[in-house]
């Protein structure tokens, strides 16, 4: 299994994204309209994103969203439904808190600021 790096343009992780919609879609869209979260959800200001493969085949993925130097949420965070329960959720929940730590960390040594704890 293999965790890689990109981007919100990547078309594997654009793939997933769409796999995840379908999901909520089944899940809850008849209950919940989701159009209304559709502004939340857009790709293009993704600059950090992960996607997980078996093989050839994209199994999961997810992104982190940068607010500012202090604000980084976590975003579409999806395993497809035949590899879910293994931890892969879990997996690519830690490497975005990983990662969302470097870019702080970054932030704060462009900035200017040594010894700054996190």
């Amino acid at each position: 299994m293999k965790f890689q790096r990109t981007d919100g343009k990547n078309k594997d992780f654009i793939e997933n994204c769409r796999l995840l919609d379908m999901d909520l879609d089944r899940r809850v869209g008849k209950k919940i309209q989701r159009d209304k979260y559709k502004k939340y959800n857009q790709l293009d200001e993704i600059k950090e994103a992960i996607v997980v493969y078996e093989g050839n085949r994209v199994i999961g993925g997810g992104a982190i969203r940068r607010y500012d130097n202090e604000t980084i949420e976590l975003k579409r965070v999806f395993v497809h439904t035949e590899y879910q329960g293994r931890g892969i959720g879990s997996r690519i929940v830690s490497l975005l808190m990983e990662w969302a730590a470097e870019l702080i960390w970054m932030s704060y040594m462009q900035a200017g600021f040594m010894g700054v704890k996190l």
